[in-house]
């Protein structure tokens, strides 16, 4: 009974480290007869192919990440940042983890507090963050526009366990909307100053 208990304490022990994703624990069946030490070997080889699919998966994804344009994060449902890809830290020059410190170095004064303060709101309600924000690009040291965007990721439950955000670099598209805007204005007022012109012209005419 002793040499039972014995050998069923290192099963539930090596069963622990697995279950801690310690994988090279060694583990080996009394018999063919051991149900438990083969259910157990088998969670072994069953929780090692998910492991490696998900570590497969998890560098394909920061391989594709690396390959967009855009500024790719994840946080978790906090808010706390767990991933960026390499466009951050060649735009930003930031390579550390994200803080609220960080952010608010790298936006444009006039920018920071709306843009966080859209942020939190998004956090805690889980609707969707969209705002244009300027963002310190190291490369010209100067500002660029950019727009930011993230959605909730949820669970079954419906519970949200994770952001998914980009930033996509929009500054030439925002430079020619402003110089639109200037002409539109511009030809707004000539526009203004003829008619203003004509009925003085009506009024002398008259």
């Amino acid at each position: 009974i002793q040499h039972i208990d014995e050998n069923d304490k290192a099963l539930a022990l090596a069963a622990q480290e697995i279950g801690n994703g310690n994988f090279q624990t060694k583990l080996t069946p009394r018999s063919e007869r051991d149900l438990l030490g083969n259910a157990i070997v088998k969670m072994k080889e069953r929780l090692l192919d998910y492991t490696n699919d998900l570590k497969n998966a998890k560098d394909e994804f920061e391989k594709l990440a690396d390959f967009m344009p855009q500024i790719v994060w994840i946080t978790d449902e906090f808010g706390r940042i767990n991933y960026y890809n390499k466009k951050w830290s060649q735009v930003t020059g930031v390579k550390e983890v994200y803080n609220e410190q960080v952010w608010t170095e790298i936006i444009h004064p006039e920018d920071a507090g709306n843009t966080l303060s859209a942020w939190y709101k998004s956090l805690q309600s889980g609707e969707n963050f969209e705002r244009e924000y300027r963002l310190k690009d190291v490369r010209s040291n100067e500002y660029r526009w950019f727009l930011g965007r993230a959605v909730p990721i949820v669970n079954s439950d419906n519970e949200i366990v994770k952001w998914f955000g980009t930033a996509t670099d929009i500054h030439d598209q925002k430079l020619q909307e402003e110089k639109l805007e200037e002409l539109v204005e511009q030809r707004t007022l000539a526009l203004n100053r003829s008619n203003e012109d004509l009925q003085q012209f009506a009024h002398v005419a008259s």
